[in-house]
């Protein structure tokens, strides 16, 4: 007998009798298993009973795939529990946390990170960009999770074990239809001929740093405008722009009205402090490279209104401060202008 946290099996709906088919409620069992670390009784049930994928928890309001990350269970528990429900990836529990956020908390590898970030619906791939940004009770996001498990002494990630983490969580808040121009990058080109003069990490880090911008060129006036498809965008994907940039972005509709809600919604979409200083150890030479729209990330981190980013990035490369956007705005342009819009709104 199947139950749905109520007392008594649940009964069929005249519907249902009349069509001779019975959709079965959620249970509880696949939840049960994972409490046990059955991961082989995990998938085998998720693959007969993929409607038990749904249940909620009546008092936590978590799922068996909430359950399942906080263990940093094998990829392939992942993978068939979101295989049964890609909309779980989602759900928020009572701390409006989603799987995301505490397999971020409990130090889940990249592949875990990568499956609950690319769900695949109908076998074509989503990126779930809501759960990336989407702030906790306390206003966390799943960065600021991954940037508190990586001070957790028990913690025994290398640097770029960490950065491998943070990059999937950076591209999918970034790399999306309708992020601002501002994070999807491209070398302009004048500053081809100087790439390989930028200082480049001492240690091993895969990077992109001789790209390709086969890209159309269409001249208006002196502004050159690039075209780029969605494999070049992710190609020419700069990563010190992106962790300067997160807080520029424009939060979805759904994710915002929840940032109200947070006890601290102060910079809710912020780089922590750990991910940019991860970015800029691995990245350095990124501090010297343009986006699409001519900015350097002390441009961004200007528009931000982050003073220790700022700081750091004039250390690095202070010729940012001498250069113009395609806007014809130098960084202090915009600090100014991000002056101003926090004193009139009160911050």
């Amino acid at each position: 007998i199947r139950h749905n946290g109520h007392n008594g099996p649940m009964k069929e709906k005249p519907s249902q009798r009349m069509s001779g088919r019975v959709e079965e409620p959620p249970g509880s069992e696949l939840l049960d298993l994972v409490i046990d670390l059955d991961w082989d009784g995990v998938v085998e049930h998720a693959k007969r009973h993929p409607e038990d994928a749904r249940w909620e928890d009546g008092d936590s309001g978590e799922t068996p795939l909430y359950a399942a990350c906080s263990q940093n269970p094998p990829v392939r528990v992942v993978q068939a529990l979101v295989q049964a429900c890609p909309a779980a990836c989602g759900v928020q529990t009572r701390n409006r946390d989603t799987p995301l956020h505490v397999a971020c908390k409990w130090r889940a590898n990249a592949e875990i990170l990568q499956c609950l970030v690319n769900v695949k619906v109908s076998d074509a791939p989503i990126i779930n960009m809501n759960a990336v940004l989407q702030p906790s009770k306390w206003g966390k996001t799943p960065l600021h999770a991954l940037a508190e498990s990586m001070d957790n002494p028990n913690n025994h990630d290398s640097p770029q074990e960490h950065w491998e983490k943070a990059q999937i969580l950076l591209k999918a808040a970034t790399l999306r239809q309708g992020s601002l121009l501002a994070l999807q990058m491209v070398t302009p080109y004048h500053l081809k001929s100087t790439r390989n003069q930028l200082p480049h990490p001492t240690h091993s880090v895969s990077t992109n740093s001789n790209v390709n911008c086969d890209c159309e060129d269409q001249s208006m006036g002196n502004n050159r405008t690039m075209i780029i498809s969605r494999s070049e965008e992710e190609e020419n994907w700069l990563a010190l722009h992106a962790a300067v940039g997160l807080s520029t972005l424009m939060l979805p509709h759904s994710v915002a009205t929840t940032a109200m809600t947070c006890r601290n919604t102060v910079k809710t979409t912020e780089c922590p402090k750990q991910i940019f200083e991860l970015a800029l150890n691995m990245c350095p030479h990124e501090a010297a490279m343009c986006n699409a729209t001519s900015q350097h990330p002390l441009h961004l981190a200007c528009a931000s209104g982050s003073p220790y980013m700022i700081r750091e990035l004039l250390v690095l490369y202070p010729e940012a401060a001498r250069t113009r956007d395609d806007h014809h705005r130098f960084a202090l342009h915009w600090a100014c202008a991000t002056t101003v819009r926090r004193h009139r709104s009160g911050h």
